[in-house]
């Protein structure tokens, strides 16, 4: 028997049931920075800090996607991610070229 989303939020079963958009929400969320780097100008890299954890997405037409096999050590601030991610990307750059800081929220 299918339930729908109205009837589960009416009766007040939402606890009860999984729906993928509660498990997509996390409420730890609340405490995540994210930065968006601008790589030379060839690429962009948001990265996300959570606690003492970066996760690094690389952005392709518009949209996220995980850098699986690209790790930021856990617990960099702002300035050793920028460091970082020259000196792992420092082969696309041209003279005078830098990574900048697009975006903090």
């Amino acid at each position: 028997m299918a339930v729908s989303e109205e009837a589960i939020f009416s009766e007040g079963m939402a606890e009860k049931i999984d729906f993928p958009f509660y498990q997509d929400y996390d409420s730890s969320m609340e405490d995540t920075i994210t930065f968006l780097y601008d790589i030379y100008g060839r690429m962009q890299m948001e990265v996300v800090c959570r606690d003492e954890s970066r996760t690094a997405y690389r952005i392709i037409s518009g949209r996220r996607h995980l850098e699986r096999d690209f790790v930021i050590p856990d617990g960099y601030s702002e300035s050793q991610i920028r460091t970082y991610l020259d000196d792992m990307f420092h082969e696309m750059a041209r003279p005078g070229q830098e990574i900048r800081l697009m975006r903090k929220t």
